[in-house]
């Protein structure tokens, strides 16, 4: 018999012996636990056929919630040190998250191999949190964005943050409150056995073996996660990484419990997925997790596996990896009353569209990774993809320049993490992307100032109540030549057709492969692009290869079915062709049998010096976006050169209301209001002029519903003469409409000129002297009604 909470009593029934309410009085969604003293007979109290404590509360409303306790020894962490310190023996324990106000009641049973019994009826009260707003856990909304149980969005804007680098009470105190002061709401954390994984052989970090929880890691996550939910920064939580079940990609199947040559069930790592015994092992854990952590808020989601398909043979074993996700999420939401979101992650989508199909998978997840000036512009373009393709939120989960930090330590000032956050922020994606080196180059550069923006502006857009969706835009008026950067790394088929028309491109982020494969090796992945071009004037049209390539690759390109180029694959090497005005077809093709490298592709005057991305509400009453200087990347301002401003540029977005709109420009980095102005759509399409942009800059779009332009009832108002010179009065007539008016002149772009005042039903208007001639538009309202019509100046 052991002394203190429990005690193992073989050939007896189990005994409840004591209850303990540690607070009998918790505000909603906030932490309730029990400590349970107990009578069993088992060996493991960990394993739950062996001994399993439950709780049932009984809600204010009737129903009742099914609650599995776990046992756990009684740590504590010594906040000076950071380490973990021993406080009392082993109990059982039960936790629970109240989401009701009132009075609960609740019973508990605990079984073993003997039998089982049913406690007495205990009690406990829920309270509102008056002070602050009662936010709850995160949720599925009805568009492409999270929100709370109160219906207030979650827009993810954090990083990876693993595991710890030394002591995980004193990184993850000092990560997570940088992270939290300057607005970030999100972290991935990994449950590896060099972290803060439960599970993994003994003598590793404080692990016990298979189905024996680490208790250290435990208790460094009892007090993550409630720190996390203090600081408002939410936690998804990877609970398996491929290097456990691999042999080849991070393998650390050698030291894994689960190995049979550790004691496992399993004589190869694809077992895993498929073996009754390590199912229900992992079950096992599983439960004890939800369980144990289960109550958290801050426990944004289950993510179950990081990059499935770096385990061994993925390939062959694809269709019992995803039927293993599917049981293990159906698993978890019969345990998890909260019902935390569930999703898994790949390093490549690898066609598991039957998996991010399922209603299993809460939203889908990308890890992107490729040393390119516009990586911003590939994680839009797949994140796109997958909400078209999946109808469900997206997360980049991953991304970085490349597979070591050394690389994006040359961007000392983050440039490519700011302009990644930017643009899935405002690019469609439920969150900002979460940029992976974390302890090696985010903290130690502090870089966390460039999740200042993005905090400030969430709060001034409405991505979920307005249901906001990806909406196409372009920067005109800023032409340039156009650089294509490949952003599909290898085993990945690309787009083939890419037009050019004039700089109109379509599709507007061609997948364009890094890699140009050959004709012997590696076929099933060759896509030799052809790029179907419109020009006014001739231009140049060149491929740059990159720093890699095979001994056997041959560059060939032809214009119009011609070829003018076929030569040996030189890494580092230009190879160039004018291509003549008017329209024409060049492709880009390996003829040799291996493959060869890709740095870009250029043509000659088709770009512009702008990206964009913009979102549109259903409604196309709101909107957001984002313009980006494309000179300002890691590559040009790592060289040390500073891009020219973008000046007298404008934002073209079309597929619009004719509205009125308010657009309201945005500082990026501290999200500071610069100005505002009232702009009409003209034929369903809005012209922005775009401030100077020397980095990027961020808007947001708001209408109250007045129309627009061209679709409001002119047949009231007479302007004569029309067309009117420069200098000239123009006599205004209004029929039928009470006074006094307020009168705007708008330009063809619907940019508000001048306002006057018309105090009676008639009057007349001087056209101001600094105008040009062209089409404008009036509008004259009486603050109930509108009225617009057209007005030709010359000179």
């Amino acid at each position: 018999m052991l002394s203190g909470f429990f005690s193992v009593v073989y050939g007896q029934s189990p005994e409840i012996k004591m209850v303990e309410i540690v607070i009998e009085n918790v505000e909603r969604f906030e932490k309730f636990e029990v400590l349970v003293e107990v009578n069993a007979s088992y060996d493991n109290p960990y394993d739950y056929e062996e001994v399993s404590l439950k709780a049932f509360f009984e809600k204010p409303d009737g129903t009742i919630d099914s609650i599995d306790g776990f046992y756990t020894q009684q740590l504590s962490i010594n906040t000076t040190s950071g380490n973990v310190l021993n406080t009392g023996p082993g109990v059982f324990k039960v936790r629970y998250a109240p989401y009701y106000a009132g009075a609960h009641t609740f019973t508990m049973s605990l079984q073993d191999s003997i039998g089982s019994v049913i406690s007495e009826t205990y009690s406990f009260n829920c309270i509102s949190n008056t002070a602050e707003p009662e936010r709850g856990f995160v949720r599925m909304g009805e568009s492409n964005y999270l929100e709370f149980d109160n219906a207030e969005q979650y827009i993810p804007i954090g990083e990876n943050i693993a595991w710890q680098q030394n002591n995980a009470y004193h990184n993850y105190n000092e990560w997570v409150e940088a992270l939290s002061d300057h607005g970030g709401n999100f972290l991935r954390l990994w449950h590896a056995h060099w972290g803060l994984g439960i599970e993994w052989i003994p003598g590793w970090n404080n692990h016990l073996g298979l189905k024996r929880y680490n208790q250290v890691a435990s208790t460094y996550q009892d007090w993550l996660y409630d720190y996390c939910g203090e600081k408002g920064v939410y936690v998804m939580l990877a609970l398996q990484h491929h290097g456990q079940v691999s042999t080849l990609v991070n393998p650390n199947w050698n030291d894994n419990p689960y190995n049979i040559k550790n004691g496992g069930p399993l004589s190869n790592t694809w077992e895993f997925f498929t073996n009754e015994e390590a199912i229900a092992l992992t079950k096992n854990r599983l439960r004890y997790i939800v369980a144990r952590w289960g109550y958290a808020r801050s426990i944004m989601s289950w993510e179950l596996f990081n990059e499935v398909e770096w385990t061994d043979n993925f390939a062959q074993n694809k269709e019992e990896i995803i039927d293993w996700h599917i049981e293990m999420a159906n698993f978890i939401r019969g345990i998890d009353v909260y019902n935390h979101l569930i999703t898994t992650s790949f390093a490549h989508e690898s066609d598991v569209d039957r998996l991010w199909g399922d209603t299993s998978m809460d939203f889908t997840q990308i890890h992107y990774y490729n040393n390119s000036s516009d990586i911003h512009s590939a994680l839009v373009a797949e994140s796109k993809e997958q909400l078209l393709k999946y109808e469900k939120p997206v997360l980049v989960g991953e991304f970085g320049l490349g597979g070591s930090s050394s690389i994006a330590e040359d961007d000392l000032d983050g440039v490519h993490i700011h302009n990644a956050i930017w643009s899935t922020f405002l690019g469609g994606s439920m969150g900002t992307a979460m940029s992976w080196w974390w302890e090696s180059y985010i903290h130690p550069s502090d870089l966390y100032y460039h999740f200042d923006g993005p905090a400030i502006l969430e709060g001034e857009i409405k991505f979920s109540e307005d249901e906001m969706v990806p909406h196409e835009s372009k920067v005109i008026n800023a032409p340039t030549d156009l650089v294509f950067q490949p952003t599909i790394n290898w085993g990945q088929l690309a787009d083939t057709i890419i037009k050019v028309d004039n700089g109109l491109i379509t599709p507007a982020s061609p997948a364009l492969s890094s890699f140009l494969y050959g004709s012997s090796y590696n076929t099933q992945f060759r896509s030799p692009p052809t790029f179907e071009i419109t020009n006014t004037d001739s231009g140049i049209f060149s491929v740059t290869t990159g720093n890699d390539t095979s001994s056997m690759a041959r560059i060939v390109v032809s214009l119009d079915d011609d070829v003018l180029i076929d030569s040996l694959a030189i890494p580092n090497s230009t190879y160039e062709i004018t291509v003549p005005a008017g329209f024409h077809k060049v492709k880009v093709d390996n003829t040799g049998k291996d493959w060869v490298s890709i740095k870009e592709y250029f043509i000659e005057g088709q770009g512009t010096q702008g990206y964009s991305v913009a979102l549109m509400g259903k409604e196309k009453l709101s909107g957001a976006g984002w313009v980006l200087n494309k000179g300002y990347n890691h590559n040009t301002i790592g060289e040390g050169d500073l891009p020219d401003p973008v000046e007298s540029a404008s934002l073209l977005i079309q597929d619009v209301e004719n509205l009125f709109y308010t657009v309201t420009w945005y500082e990026t980095l501290s999200g500071e209001l610069i100005g505002s102005e009232l702009v009409a759509a003209v034929d369903h399409s809005l012209i922005l002029e775009v401030p100077t942009v020397y980095w990027d800059l961020a808007f947001t779009l708001s209408s109250d519903g007045q129309v627009g332009v061209d679709e409001v009832e002119i047949a009231q108002v007479n302007i004569f003469p029309n067309p009117a010179q420069i200098g000239q009065y123009v006599n205004i007539a209004v029929a039928h409409l009470p006074g006094p008016f307020d009168m705007t002149l708008f330009n063809a772009e619907g940019k508000p000129i001048t306002n006057l005042k018309l105090a009676y039903r008639e009057g007349r208007m001087r056209i101001p002297r600094q105008l040009s001639p062209g089409m404008y538009w009036l509008k004259i309202s009486n603050g109930e009604s509108a009225s617009v019509k057209p007005l030709v100046i010359i000179d």
